[in-house]
Parts: C-alpha cells; structure tokens; sequence
C-alpha cells in the first residue's frame, strides 16, 4: 500500500510538474517542459513571428522618420541659402543706396539742375530706403527677395532720371 500511495504522489508531482511547466510558451520562462510544449505546439514560433514583425515594424518607422528629418534637414538648407541670398541682396542695395545719395549731393551742387526733381528724386529715394529698412525684419524670405528685386527696379528707375537731370 505504501508503494502504490508512493506511485500516486509521484504520479501526482509529475503531472503538477508538467501542467505547471505548461502555462507559458516561453522555454526561457516556463521551464523544459514550458519550452517542449510551446515547441511542440507551435506557439513559441507564433510568438517569435510576433517580435520579429514588431522589430520590423519598428524598423520601418524608423527609416520613416530618418527620411523625415532628411527633407527637414534640406528645406533648412534651402532655407537658409534663401536667407543669405535676401540679406546679401539687402546690403548691396543699400550700398547703391548710398551711391545714389552722393549722386543726389553732386546735382545739388549744379545751379543749371532742376531742383524741384532733386527734391521728388531723394523723397522717393528715402522712401525706398525705409522700405528696405522694413524688409530686413521680414521673416518670408521669398517675400523679402521679391520686394528687394522691386526696390532695385525703382532705384534703378531714380538714377536713370537723376542722370537725365545732368543732360
């Protein structure tokens, strides 16, 4: 009697042993007998499908990202070659600016040259400068540059008519 109730408990250990190696498909956290029945079931391979497709996944967003902060990283460059186009257009057109008024200085200067068209001429000239003076505070650059290539047309415009004064 005492071997077969020794039979039955061993029985019994064994039968816990393997149920209780059987609540995960894991081998690594459910023991041998875990492992062996995850294997043999195919749910360990299911689970390692799994992990795989989230590290794809993962991988895929990341070289989503990556590209992302690519394009970000061009329109930056782009933005700032806009930027040192608009501020070197800027700065000469204000040296030619400044030409223009010494220009202005020397047809003061003549007694035959129509005043009155000196005077219109540097009004306007001021106002093209003030105009500038706002545009280097504008923040769109492709504003900037179109409204800087206008200016130009009108200072060009002024020194043409200044030059018809000296004819």
């Amino acid at each position: 009697m005492i071997a077969d109730t020794a039979k039955r408990l061993l029985l019994s250990m064994t039968v816990l042993l393997f149920a209780s190696g059987c609540q995960t498909t894991d081998p690594a956290k459910g023991g041998f007998f875990g492992g062996v029945g995850g294997l043999a079931s195919g749910n360990y391979q299911a689970g390692v499908d799994q992990r795989k497709a989230k590290l794809e996944d993962a991988q895929d967003q990341q070289v989503a990202l990556q590209r992302e902060a690519d394009r970000a990283e061009q329109q930056n460059a782009s933005m700032t070659a806009d930027i040192k186009e608009a501020e070197a257009q800027i700065a000469a057109l204000s040296r030619e600016l400044a030409e223009l008024d010494k220009k202005i200085d020397v047809a003061r200067a003549g007694a035959n040259v129509n005043q009155a068209e000196v005077d219109r001429i540097e009004a306007e000239l001021s106002d093209i400068g003030t105009e500038l003076e706002a545009q280097q505070l504008t923040l769109d650059e492709q504003k900037k540059l179109t409204t800087v290539q206008q200016l130009r047309r009108r200072k060009q415009q002024l020194e043409k008519a200044l030059l018809a004064l000296f004819e």
